[in-house]
């Protein structure tokens, strides 16, 4: 049986390139993160309802078998109150000056002084991200944006063993021998 975990990542740091590898190599979905934004306070009744139109799940959106089951791996930008705090966690880091200045050149500020409120919320948004990491009880692991931006077998094995998904080295090599089709898919 596969638990079910946390993808936990500052904006623009490959959450969808991880939730393509994990579909892929599980078949089962992947939920994205069900709020349109932070400031987003709408309730909703359970984690299959998609608020974000733009985050279901991976294979919805390119070449891809069909996904079944509940979803695998629940994406975040971070954990909420009411977030279950017995699944295991994954976050997903990259540099963060590299990801804080991606984010805030989408957010259109010219400012990028650290006496600017935008940019100081967003380091500790991505500062939060550790520190809830640090805090966590239960399983978790950490991945780089760089090990997994060009992967190998023994990353993906790390990943999707964490997750409990049982697959094949030919599988793997399979995957990475194909490597160019997968990132333009």
């Amino acid at each position: 049986m596969n638990k079910q975990t946390y993808l936990l990542s500052y904006p623009r740091s490959g959450n969808h390139w991880v939730r393509y590898i994990i579909e892929w190599f599980s078949g089962r979905p992947t939920s994205g993160d069900i709020q349109v934004s932070i400031g987003d306070d709408r309730l909703i009744e359970d984690d299959s309802t998609y608020l974000n139109p733009d985050d279901g799940p991976i294979n919805t959106r390119c070449d891809m078998p069909p996904c079944t089951g509940t979803p695998i791996v629940k994406k975040r930008h971070f954990i909420r109150i009411g977030d279950n705090k017995d699944l295991s966690l994954i976050l997903l880091i990259r540099d963060y000056k590299e990801s804080v200045l991606r984010q805030l050149t989408l957010i259109d500020t010219s400012d990028f002084s650290i006496k600017n409120p935008v940019v100081t919320q967003q380091i500790d948004l991505y500062l939060n991200l550790i520190r809830t990491y640090n805090s966590w009880y239960n399983d978790k692991i950490i991945i780089n944006y760089v090990d997994i931006k060009k992967p190998n077998e023994e990353i993906i094995t790390k990943l999707l063993k964490f997750i409990n998904v049982d697959v094949s080295p030919e599988k793997i090599n399979q995957f990475l021998d194909n490597i160019d089709f997968h990132k333009s898919n």
